[in-house]
């Protein structure tokens, strides 16, 4: 069954950019109403989460003609912290004095933050302004990706879902790259369901959409780290699929050339940055040592009694334990990046060995947490357990087209997730909206079929 009640061509101009301004337009006042309600505010200092001082670190370092670097110990930098540092909340990071080209951090956000600093000069607002701004192009282009493929009732029921939910709306203006995903990821997907119909047809432009497709991913890998295993995930599962595939038939598949045009645009936009971080670090570490570096506090005790959430305290315990080993000040920033990621490893391999039996369960309760079953009040578990309901039927009813590629991307983040750690749900919002959009299609399509059913019954 089909949730497009008025069939028209995936290019057709009007329908598409028509809704995509209505998309824009809602989606904007909608995520301007919700940080309203928020305690994080446009003009301030990004120090709420961790990471985001870390990232606005390094988009000074771009702006100043840096790179990819930290400098905590930079006054220019450190001067409106320690104006507003009357009690001591910011103590914890300007105590440090970390400098030097890191690989510890996806360079995507801050590479944008430091853009718009070149751009308006240091300004937090308009970071912000910025990331909301190419997260809502992304989400309408999905949106108006959606009304021309599965009709208007589907589109606009998730655009409307999706202006009420929270964590979407919230994230989008962070001073974190969770409002860069979550663009980039509907713009791929709005892309994947366009080009899939396009190598179809052989329409011309059909050779087109694999290596854009591939240019997209590879910029959403430099935005969030975690992409990284969807690619190793992607390479492992394609390969095996299309030996099955081409055993079984006798010939290549007809989907080899797209596939290989995606895998080498990604490689040649990624290339950089892999080859970057293993000379700096001077090891094998291509994708970065974020995961490495994070790894022990995903594998202990603290996760595991934390329902499988990362635990900040062994991470950075493991980390301070790594910088005792003789030798380590005299290594660059990199190098003791690289000295550290191994030590967490090392331990959460230990952990591993030593509560093996522990490894299920822990998989799992990332799993349950990844898709917003913990730590949530009843009302919004019950509308999170009815979203993820509708979305098995809309992916089950759209499992040739617009299901698949849904399915493809929850389900590489689900298996990233519980390989690696969850953190009560944050590493999903890049996802969320695709399950807005697959609840809505199994919305449609359930009342359409009982609708239908009942009419067939009426003498």
């Amino acid at each position: 069954m089909s949730a497009n009640s008025d069939s028209e061509s995936p290019r057709s101009p009007s329908k598409f950019w028509g809704f995509f301004v209505v998309s824009y337009i809602v989606l904007a006042a909608a995520t301007t109403l919700w940080w309203s309600t928020g305690e994080e505010k446009w003009l301030e200092l990004p120090t709420r989460h961790g990471d985001d001082v870390f990232f606005e670190n390094i988009a000074f370092q771009v702006w100043r003609g840096n790179g990819i670097a930290v400098n905590f110990a930079d006054s220019e930098w450190r001067a409106p912290y320690v104006a507003e540092n009357t009690d001591g909340k910011y103590d914890w990071f300007l105590a440090w004095e970390h400098r030097g080209p890191t690989t510890s951090r996806a360079p995507g956000f801050p590479a944008f933050a430091g853009g718009v600093y070149a751009l308006v000069g240091r300004n937090i607002g308009a970071v912000r302004l910025a990331a909301a701004t190419v997260a809502l192009f992304g989400l309408a282009f999905l949106m108006a990706t959606i009304r021309v493929h599965c009709g208007l009732l589907v589109a606009g029921m998730a655009m409307a879902t999706i202006s009420c939910d929270l964590f979407i709306m919230r994230a989008l203006p962070q001073f974190m790259s969770e409002g860069l995903g979550i663009g980039l990821m509907s713009l791929l997907i709005g892309l994947c369901i366009i080009g899939q119909e396009s190598w179809r047809k052989r329409d011309g432009l059909h050779l087109f959409y694999p290596i854009a497709i591939g240019v997209i991913f590879s910029v959403a890998m430099l935005v969030r780290s975690n992409l990284n295993a969807w690619l190793i995930l992607l390479v492992i599962g394609g390969g095996a699929f299309w030996a099955v595939q081409s055993l079984r038939d006798r010939k290549i598949p007809n989907w080899t050339l797209g596939a290989a045009l995606f895998l080498g645009s990604v490689i040649i936009v990624s290339s950089f940055w892999w080859s970057r971080n293993c000379i700096l670090s001077r090891g094998f570490t291509p994708f970065g040592t974020a995961g490495s570096f994070g790894l022990a506090g995903g594998y202990c005790d603290g996760a595991y009694d934390n329902f499988g959430n990362w635990c900040m305290d062994t991470a950075v315990a493991t980390q301070t334990d790594a910088s005792r080993v003789a030798g380590f000040a005299s290594l660059s920033l990199a190098e003791q990046e690289r000295v550290q990621g191994e030590h967490s490893a090392s331990v959460a391999k230990h952990w591993m060995q030593q509560n093996s039996q522990k490894l299920i369960p822990l998989a799992g309760m990332r799993i349950i947490s990844h898709l917003g079953f913990y730590q949530r009040n009843s009302v919004l578990l019950i509308v999170n357990g009815l979203l993820l309901f509708g979305a098995v039927l809309g992916i089950w009813w759209q499992r040739h087209s617009i299901g698949w590629w849904i399915l493809l991307c929850v389900g590489l983040s689900v298996v990233t997730t519980a390989l690696t750690w969850s953190h009560f749900g944050r590493y999903s919002l890049p996802i969320r909206p695709l399950v807005h959009v697959a609840c809505a299609i199994g919305t449609v399509c359930f009342w359409t079929f009982v609708f239908q059913l009942t009419k067939s019954r009426d003498p």
